[in-house]
């Protein structure tokens, strides 16, 4: 909707957002089927929000050699972009 305001664009993002936990409580009976619908839709809105801030949202963690270096204790397996710039970086520029 790149004919919208920002502030447009962040109410329909949070309309949808509240559309989908509409439908997560009302049509979804198993709780885990609503959680991960969930989680799915909250991904989407999170990097919506990262777009509207102008960054880009890729997502490697299923890629070689991301697997590698992707954070264990995360919900979504992110890539650790600090392991990799330690491991690959030369050490002058690493802070």
């Amino acid at each position: 909707m790149s004919d919208k305001s920002a502030e447009e664009r962040a109410a329909y993002r949070e309309i949808a957002l509240k559309q989908a936990e509409y439908i997560a409580e009302k049509y979804l009976d198993n709780e885990q089927e609503a959680t991960s619908f969930m989680n799915e839709i909250n991904k989407y809105y999170e990097n919506d929000v990262l777009r509207e801030k102008r960054y880009v949202v890729i997502d490697n963690s299923d890629l070689k050699p991301f697997k590698n270096y992707s954070i264990p204790l995360s919900n979504d397996n992110d890539v650790s972009f600090y392991t990799l710039a330690k491991k690959y970086m030369d050490e002058d520029y690493f802070e």
